[in-house]
């Protein structure tokens, strides 16, 4: 059990994603999203909560979706700044995925009246992107319908 709060982010505890085998090798594209993931501002010690949207075309593996579920709620109480989370959750995605192609995009609820989304596209033998072609996609970005934390 952790029992420094917030967490920090280089004592953070984090289940390993188990992966299943993409038995077509097709390059469909997977999408999924979790509405309810959470971590919290290493400054105020303050919740952060966000829709985590995950889009890759798989290779050889496809992440099992209990493992990937369960490897974001070990990001509760864990203190990082919005970028640095959206960074560590695409490098460790694309280091055990190894996908031909990835985006994850963290659409934040507001804060003090400010609302941030953070995204990365990394892509096999490019790496990252910098500037997303699509950034102004709404099916990317937009703030989901309903959607807020209070």
């Amino acid at each position: 059990m952790q029992d420094v709060f917030p967490i920090h982010i280089d004592d953070a505890l984090f289940l390993p994603l188990d992966l299943v085998r993409n038995s077509h090798n097709s390059r469909k594209v997977v999408q999924i999203v979790d509405p309810e993931f959470s971590s919290v501002c290493p400054k105020t010690g303050l919740p952060d909560y966000g829709r985590v949207i995950l889009r890759y075309v798989p290779d050889d593996s496809l992440v099992e979706l209990k493992s990937w579920k369960l490897y974001l709620r070990c990001w509760y109480g864990v203190g990082c700044y919005h970028e640095e989370t959206t960074q560590r959750i695409t490098d460790t995605f694309t280091d055990i995925v190894k996908p031909r192609w990835a985006n994850v995009v963290i659409d934040w609820g507001a804060r003090g009246g400010l609302h941030t989304t953070t995204q990365l596209t990394w892509s096999r033998g490019k790496g990252y992107v910098s500037y997303p072609d699509h950034w102004e996609d709404p099916t990317f970005v937009k703030h989901a319908e309903g959607w807020n934390n209070r």
